[in-house]
């Protein structure tokens, strides 16, 4: 079985693009348990920490129907997370993935936190908009609290890749509106 250690060590050595894709396949190839995964990244030392995040953004990306378990135990590393490239890397993972009902109400509020907060990098706040997004789709009162973050994102214009995402999840937010 495929464990965290195997992942590590092999991240350690070699931190590349290439690498990164030998781990996700070696993740989908091999047998392998995403919730020990998850459970044993904070006792790793950074920088490899930050490593298994990145592999698991892109572990992901191919495989998001991973259960609410796993989701909740993301939601816990990013809680106690306090490294930016990690923190970029979990709001990404959560772009992929259903954020469960019992859970969505505490993920949106702390997006829009993230959000709102120039002191967090701008992926971090960009990924953090999606995940509010996502999780405000289907719900009118949420999209509106979003829209209004998303104005005031626009109106400070921070940096062109926020105004452009907010833009565009506007422009989102009003066909959803108008059905």
């Amino acid at each position: 079985m495929l464990t965290t250690r195997d992942i590590a060590d092999a991240l350690a050595k070699d931190r590349s693009k290439a690498s990164v894709a030998r781990q996700v396949e070696r993740m989908h190839r091999e047998p392998f348990d995403l919730s020990v995964f998850l459970q044993e990244i904070p006792e790793q030392e950074l920088p490899v920490r930050w490593y298994l995040t990145w592999t698991l953004t892109h572990f992901l990306e191919d495989q998001p129907d991973i259960g609410k378990e796993n989701v909740v135990l993301i939601w816990d590393l990013l809680k106690a997370c306090n490294h930016n490239g990690m923190e970029r890397d979990l709001w990404r993972s959560l772009t992929f993935v259903e954020i469960h009902e019992d859970l969505s109400g505490e993920v949106f509020d702390r997006a829009i936190q993230t959000l709102r907060s120039p002191k967090h990098a701008v992926a971090v706040r960009a990924h953090s908009m999606l995940v509010a997004f996502n999780i405000a789709r289907p719900f009118e009162e949420l999209r509106q609290e979003l829209e209004e973050c998303l104005s005031i994102v626009q109106q400070q214009n921070d940096s062109a890749g926020l105004y452009a995402r907010s833009k565009n999840l506007r422009k989102k937010l009003a066909r959803l509106a108008a059905r």
